[in-house]
């Protein structure tokens, strides 16, 4: 068997001064490698990150070129001594969210309105989609008219709200505002058409008709009371919430009204007049309806104008003959 060994390389063998430089260079080249391939992961990683923020990026652009060439836009007015004044960027005022509906509201198309923080404030899909029928409630083919002509004046029998929240006349029907809700006949202090109206407004037809419009199953008249501003009336933004199925309907009497003009009960999205979403301007034989929920923020602007807001309210709500309204505490729970 023959001798075989293996020489072992020791630094030891060289002098000082190479020993240090062997052990230099050895130090430099496991640096370098290992910065080498931290160098290559991190270079890896920033390409993923950068392809997938290129890909994100390009995501949100394609998805708000869709939203603003797909969104229909008109000018935003205000005004100013009664005169139209056209701002510099276009967006969705309150009465171009009123025609919208009213154009788009029978074609397929969903109609989704959104405000400049991208809350949605009007969807299609909370209108119900059927036909709504126009319903003659007198052979008078001036049916308005006589009801405008015969609105009441304001006298003793007229109450004033006044208070830091509202300036408003109120007029119950036969004065009985110990009632809370309307109570069932004439008014013999109004004129027939306000009773036929009134007569009508009970009926199963009448409130069948606004359930199927509104889809808020009401089934029964609540309230029916006129209310009237004046100059210096407003009333501040508030909330209701008072039940599940309760639909406030407003019903103008005002002609002339001029276009941007406060009056009309607005919608908001809070209690707060500068979110407001919604304002009619015309309030000759006009209506608005909401339903009255826990966001249904309404109120009136203050009216500086020496003119008169003629309306009245409808209220329609769900009643049962064992639990009564669906607003009362008992059904609440």
């Amino acid at each position: 068997m023959s001798n075989f060994k293996i020489k072992k390389f020791k630094v030891s063998n060289f002098s000082i001064t190479l020993q240090i430089i062997l052990i230099n260079l050895f130090v430099i080249l496991i640096s370098f490698i290992l910065f080498g391939f931290l160098n290559f992961y991190s270079i890896s990683r920033n390409l993923n990150i950068e392809d997938k923020s290129n890909q994100l990026s390009s995501l949100s652009n394609n998805l708000v070129k869709s939203i603003v060439n797909n969104a229909i836009k008109v000018p935003l007015y205000s005004t100013s001594e009664e005169v139209f004044v056209q701002n510099n960027k276009e967006e969705l005022e309150p009465y171009a969210i009123s025609v919208i509906v009213e154009v788009y509201k029978d074609i397929d198309s969903e109609i989704k309105v959104y405000d400049p923080k991208l809350n949605l404030i009007v969807n299609s899909e909370n209108f119900s989609r059927g036909q709504v029928k126009e319903v003659n409630i007198s052979e008078s083919k001036n049916f308005y008219e006589k009801l405008y002509s015969s609105y009441p004046k304001i006298d003793q029998s007229w109450s004033l709200f006044s208070d830091m929240e509202k300036v408003q006349y109120f007029r119950t029907w036969n004065n009985d505002s110990a009632k809370v809700e309307t109570q069932i006949g004439d008014d013999s202090t109004l004129s027939e058409y306000w009773n036929k109206l009134k007569r009508y407004a009970e009926t199963e037809e009448f409130v069948k008709h606004f359930r199927e419009f509104s889809g808020v199953p009401v089934s029964k008249l609540k309230h029916f009371f006129f209310m009237n501003y004046k100059r210096g009336g407003f009333q501040l933004p508030h909330i209701h919430n008072i039940g599940p199925s309760t639909l406030v309907i407003m019903l103008y009497f005002a002609k002339n009204w001029n276009h941007g003009d406060p009056g009309g009960t607005y919608m908001a999205t809070e209690e707060d007049e500068s979110s407001i979403i919604f304002e009619p301007y015309n309030l000759d034989n006009s209506v608005a309806l909401f339903h009255d929920g826990p966001k249904a923020a309404h109120g009136v602007r203050y009216i500086s104008k020496d003119v008169e807001r003629t309306g009245f309210q409808i209220t329609l709500e769900g009643y049962s003959e064992q639990t009564g309204w669906s607003s009362s505490p008992t059904n609440q729970s």
